[in-house]
């Protein structure tokens, strides 16, 4: 089959971007010798799927409603590609396209259950389903909703065992030449437009001099990225709180990378104070100097206890800074026992970190791909303690009375100097 894209046109009235995306993705078409047919998706009154299943029972492949849902189906069978121009209407597709595609879809699909990425999914009617690729426009930057959009299309893509899929949003804001990059990314099947290598931006968030457990964890995330050819800048966030140039150099690197990570102990239930400060700085920082592009964030909260439930706060504490400083959310880890890592590499702790090692691989991962991810990758991990809880506790107790112990003696562990004299024990 000669190559040939079917785009389904939402965008409307879309002002000049939206003129820049129909443009772009006209021009990518003619630039590789492909046919390119648009169609237009009326913004409303299309009548909806039934879901009566008529096009797998009654008349399978066909959809029973008199108006075809615009002849979709067939289309979509005789394309190489689909392309999707749309609003993004609360992290989806617009409502007309939504319902198009509700229509179109299903009788292209056997009724039958199969298995991939461990979701059931239907076998696809033809032989040859085309690639999918999705462009949304919003009004202005919103990470989450991008995310989500992206997600979505990905999952679409999934059910229609389309062999290649792409998805990228661009804000008004960006102008023609932001909707030009993103239709030339999204249409590249995510390869990227220069050769050079990505920048990720490593946030230390310990108070400690040397950083700790969190340093431990963030170096395993850096070594796994820049053994996949990222180049990764850490920074203290410590340092930044009492340095004006460092916070600076900091924001600055930000601003310009691909994404970033935060690694943090988890203190009283919640990210360090001392944290938390530079944080709000960053989120001011970015509202007033916007990011070159999409960045993706997660985050590694560890904790002294042995259960993970108690890294579920402060994790939550980080999607909100990643909302609010314009980050794309890609979840956090949380590390229980994190005692049981101080002071070597993680690599060395063997099967005992293997669980931590492979959920921070996997949310470094996500930085790198050049794929949208999935929304299933984008959840929190929870890593408990790999030790039976009493053998934890013990090893904790025994450190901390070596700890107590001194030149001078054993130190008092259940001294009370703010006792009130005379009060009852």
């Amino acid at each position: 089959m000669a190559e040939n894209w079917l785009v389904l046109d939402a965008l409307g009235a879309a002002g000049e971007v939206g003129e820049a995306l129909r443009k772009a993705v006209q021009g990518e078409a003619a630039s590789r010798g492909v046919s390119c047919r648009f169609v237009t998706i009326p913004s409303s009154g299309l009548p909806s799927c039934r879901g009566c299943f008529s096009c797998w029972t009654k008349t399978p492949g066909q959809c029973r409603l008199a108006d075809d849902g615009l002849g979709l189906s067939a289309s979509i069978a005789a394309s190489t590609a689909v392309v999707l121009l749309t609003p993004v209407v609360l992290g989806g597709h617009a409502p007309g396209l939504r319902l198009s595609m509700e229509r179109a879809v299903l009788p292209n699909l056997l009724p039958y259950f199969s298995k991939i990425d461990g979701r059931s999914r239907h076998p696809n009617r033809y032989p040859s389903p085309p690639a999918l690729y999705g462009i949304g426009l919003t009004v202005e930057r919103d990470p989450e909703s991008a995310g989500l959009f992206c997600s979505l299309v990905a999952r679409n893509a999934s059910n229609m065992r389309s062999p290649r899929h792409g998805a990228g949003v661009v804000c008004r804001a960006e102008g023609e030449a932001g909707a030009a990059a993103v239709v030339k990314s999204v249409l590249g099947d995510g390869v990227r437009p220069d050769a050079r290598p990505l920048s990720i931006v490593a946030l230390l968030g310990s108070p400690k001099p040397r950083g700790g457990v969190s340093a431990s964890l963030a170096n395993h995330v850096q070594a796994w990225l820049t053994g996949h050819g990222a180049v990764v800048r850490p920074f203290s966030l410590a340092a930044a709180r009492q340095d004006e140039e460092a916070f600076g150099a900091m924001a600055e690197a930000l601003g310009e990378a691909d994404g970033a990570y935060l690694s943090f102990p988890v203190y009283a239930d919640a990210i360090p104070g001392a944290a938390v400060e530079v944080l709000e700085r960053l989120c001011a920082y970015r509202r007033e100097i916007a990011p070159d592009g999409a960045q993706g964030f997660f985050a590694v909260a560890n904790c002294g206890f042995p259960e993970p439930a108690n890294c579920e706060a402060p994790l939550a504490m980080c999607r909100l800074f990643a909302r609010q400083a314009d980050f794309a959310w890609l979840g956090g880890v949380g590390v229980g026992g994190g005692g049981l890592y101080e002071g070597r590499p993680l690599s060395s702790f063997g099967f005992l970190s293997a669980a931590a090692r492979r959920a921070l691989e996997a949310k470094a991962a996500l930085l790198v791909s050049p794929m949208p991810p999935d929304l299933a990758q984008t959840g929190d991990i929870l890593i408990p303690c790999p030790l039976p809880d009493r053998v934890y506790q013990w090893m904790a107790d025994r450190g901390w009375q070596k700890a107590l112990g001194g030149k001078d003696g054993i130190r008092d562990a259940l001294a009370r100097p703010y006792a009130v004299p005379g009060a009852s024990s």
